[in-house]
């Protein structure tokens, strides 16, 4: 009964987020950027067609016509790009070698990932998959529909060739939507998972599966209970369509939000990680040191939210050192005294 009870709450906190975040919070941005577009801010008074029209005639005209038309195009997407972007750090793990020990996050303090480990993960994916997953695009499939892109409402017999945009979106409001994905659903699911670490409730009977292994690594990223899977799913695909982002910016949102999360529990911290060349990303360290210490870095790519709440790792740590100095200074003037 608690964990029905618990599973009903989490569905409802997801569900609330989707519309209060992805909803209300969208609408202002989505009717900014409609401004900034008839106004021409954001095609930077450039004439003739957008630089990236040669491209979107491609992937709508080209041999992945009949693939990019498919209303299931965006969720298969992302499932084929996690598997791609898995493997290479999959096969780091088991070839381990010496030249890239030096880049694995806590060193030789690490603790080293089984094979059981792997499979006990791969399993458990696989088996999410083929349960949530599968099932969904299998009907979009045979459907075709529902649309998951902002504009004409279409539930069944959805074609790209009538729905989808002929023009591609100007290069500055595509890189803008991007960010916008980024910002709304990191605050999206911040709040989920930091409520889901304060209910101690909602964290043994959901989050407390993600939270086996405190050393992660790359199959860990989609080891999580059903409601967790459904509530980035939902936060991934809806966060675009209430900005009113173009397809073409949905896509590259969700091929770089899997590839933020599978850096984020690979174990790896390269010097060619995402987040060494965008600011503001907390990167691989940062979403490993939740799982090494669970009540910090509750935010899953930014850093604000941890910053503002006091839950930031380096800043606790901080304050401690502090502390820590202030108490030795204390007992060395009472001595002095």
């Amino acid at each position: 009964m608690q964990r029905a009870s618990c599973v009903l709450l989490s569905l409802g906190l997801t569900l609330g987020m989707a519309g209060m975040l992805c909803g209300l919070l969208s609408f202002p941005l989505y009717c900014g950027t409609i401004y900034a577009r008839e106004q021409g801010v954001l095609s930077l008074g450039a004439a003739g067609e957008p630089l990236l029209q040669p491209l979107w005639r491609w992937l709508l005209d080209g041999p992945l016509g009949s693939v990019t038309g498919s209303a299931a195009f965006p969720g298969v997407l992302s499932l084929a790009f996690y598997f791609v972007t898995c493997l290479p750090m999959f096969l780091l793990d088991i070839l381990d070698l010496p030249a890239m020990r030096k880049y694995k996050i806590r060193g030789e303090e690490r603790p080293v990932a089984t094979e059981a480990d792997w499979w006990h993960c791969v399993e458990a994916t696989l088996s999410s998959i083929v349960v949530f997953i599968v099932p969904g695009v299998g009907w979009q499939l045979f459907t075709q529909g529902p649309w998951m892109y902002r504009g004409p409402l279409c539930l069944y017999n959805c074609h790209g060739k009538d729905l989808l945009p002929a023009e591609a979106p100007p290069l500055l409001e595509l890189c803008l939507h991007v960010i916008l994905c980024l910002v709304v659903f990191d605050l999206s699911y911040f709040l989920w998972h930091r409520s889901h670490h304060v209910s101690r409730l909602l964290y043994r009977h959901i989050h407390a599966k993600h939270h086996e292994y405190h050393a992660p690594f790359v199959w860990v990223t989609q080891y999580v209970h059903p409601c967790e899977l459904f509530a980035v799913s939902a936060f991934s695909m809806l966060v675009p369509i209430g900005l009113g982002a173009h397809p073409l910016a949905q896509w590259l949102w969700l091929l770089l939000s899997v590839q933020f999360s599978v850096e984020a529990h690979g174990g790896y911290d390269f010097p060619f990680s995402i987040d060494k060349f965008l600011p503001g990303l907390g990167g691989p360290v940062h979403h490993d040191r939740h799982h090494e210490w669970p009540m910090t870095n509750f935010q899953p790519f930014l850093t604000y939210g941890d910053r503002y709440l006091g839950s930031d790792y380096d800043m606790m740590q901080k304050v401690k050192l502090e502390k820590l100095h202030q108490k030795a200074q204390q007992k060395n003037a009472e001595k002095e005294e």
